[in-house]
């Protein structure tokens, strides 16, 4: 059996298609599984309030490694700090954290102590809009995740 030149290399083409960057980067979207193992949902950033450049995002997000979350960056914004919720003498109280825990295969949210990013020097955001996070991780990994803006269907959803 003979095997031409073209057919090796068709084939090849073929097989290295079938891994186009898409599916081998560690970008797998807001709904994706990446080789780093990250899924995030659920993200959202309110627009900021009465032409403050301060806003909050919430999101899910589940690990497949034990790993933790120690920071974010974004085109939009100064500044991205992790953010939880804690009792502080009887009065509910939002603080920066270094490092938020995430156990292998748990869904983390806003549930949970108050997880939620903070953004800081946005400019004027409307819903509709649409806008990147690349959150960072302990074990150095980084996923970029694409966050719808909108309004939060209860007023209070996201007080701070």
């Amino acid at each position: 059996m003979k095997v031409s030149f073209a057919a090796i290399a068709s084939s090849i083409v073929v097989g290295l298609a079938a891994c186009s960057p898409s599916e081998v980067s560690n970008d797998a979207g807001a709904g994706g599984v990446g080789l780093e193992g990250y899924e995030v949902g659920d993200a959202r950033i309110r627009p900021p309030l009465g032409g403050r450049d301060v806003t909050g995002a919430t999101f899910t997000i589940v690990s497949a490694a034990d790993d933790q979350l120690v920071g974010a960056r974004s085109e939009i914004a100064d500044a991205v700090e992790v953010h939880i919720h804690e009792m502080d003498d009887g009065v509910m109280r939002m603080r920066r954290v270094e490092a938020f825990d995430l156990p292998a295969g748990q869904t983390i949210s806003r549930k949970d102590r108050g997880l939620h990013l903070m953004l800081f020097g946005v400019p004027a955001l409307e819903d509709g809009d649409m806008a990147e996070i690349v959150f960072e991780f302990a074990s150095g990994a980084e996923k970029s995740v694409t966050f719808d803006v909108a309004t939060p269907a209860e007023a209070g959803a996201m007080k701070h």
